[in-house]
């Protein structure tokens, strides 16, 4: 991702779900499961594809609130820890 912000009535953020082994190297035949963590998540506009989701918002009134987005393996058993990013709802102007 470029950014943890999401600008209401802007551009869509996309966030990347990459996965490492003990050695740093990216093992790529894991499906992300993706969790979003608010109280407006009704007000998101959410879209997956690949490995990527994308998420937007147009409705001021959300300006200044924060949102986790939790990213995990989809396979329970697998033993990856899961990542949690903190996004925050800013103004387009």
């Amino acid at each position: 991702y470029n950014t943890a912000i999401i600008k209401s009535g802007g551009d869509h953020q996309v966030f990347t779900a990459k996965f490492y082994d003990d050695k740093e190297k990216e093992i790529t035949n894991i499906v992300p499961h993706w969790t979003i963590v608010c109280d407006f998540s009704d007000k998101l506009q959410v879209k997956e594809f690949d490995n990527c989701l994308s998420i937007g918002i147009d409705d001021d009134s959300y300006i200044d609130e924060e949102f986790k987005l939790i990213c995990s393996d989809e396979n329970d058993e697998s033993n990856i820890l899961s990542s949690t990013l903190v996004i925050k709802v800013e103004s387009l102007l």
